[in-house]
């Protein structure tokens, strides 16, 4: 598997890429042990967090994969959280925000794919432990995995902005991820079945 990133909280402790193994810029980020590993980390809520990764990761063009771990609280939202949402990863804003959970039109705290005005909507992963998340893109398919069972698919084609890769952090918005993540990667293919099952099996272990 060829990968253009990854962050692995578990590893590495630091906010290194250890792909290209340079450093990225985190804001108002705090490793937190749990029970998925030492290292997590944590995006506190109400402020301004996000890991920037100071690069354009995601491909304008061309097929790719993300893939992370993440872990959401059970929110309890009193009343309409007016577009409030989760980012796991974004390159460019809405241009393409890549969503944990989201409350926008007919993603009521469900996973979410925006890209240029095109939606993939996904399960609610809130309160569920930590879960296993891969997005592919294959061409203008687009498939969505959680814990290795497809969960959502689309097709729709555009290309993505050229802009710097954050994680946890959408510039739409100033929205922001609440919750943990652990491991964020980024590969330059769309992951095969046998490799989704290697690396859902790195997940469990």
């Amino acid at each position: 598997m060829s990968k253009i990133f990854e962050f692995n909280g578990n590893r590495q402790g630091t906010f290194i890429d250890s792909v290209s193994k340079t450093a990225m810029t985190p804001t108002n980020v705090t490793f937190k042990r749990t029970e998925k590993g030492q290292s997590s980390f944590f995006l506190k809520e109400n402020l301004i967090e996000q890991i920037n990764t100071n690069r354009t990761l995601i491909p304008e063009t061309g097929d790719f994969s993300i893939e992370a771990y993440i872990n959401l609280p059970k929110v309890i939202e009193t009343g309409a959280p007016n577009f409030d949402s989760y980012p796991i990863i974004s390159q460019g804003g809405d241009s393409f925000s890549f969503y944990a959970a989201t409350w926008y039109g007919n993603a009521n705290g469900n996973l979410r794919l925006y890209a240029n005005y095109q939606i993939l909507v996904g399960t609610d992963v809130r309160g569920k432990g930590w879960k296993h998340i891969i997005l592919t893109r294959n061409g203008n398919n687009w498939d969505l995995f959680v814990d290795n069972e497809l969960n959502k698919s689309a097709i729709f084609s555009d290309s993505i902005p050229s802009a710097d890769t954050l994680i946890g952090f959408s510039t739409m918005g100033s929205r922001k991820f609440k919750g943990f993540i652990n491991k964020v990667a980024i590969y330059n293919h769309s992951l095969s079945e046998q490799e989704r099952n290697q690396l859902y099996q790195e997940f469990l272990q």
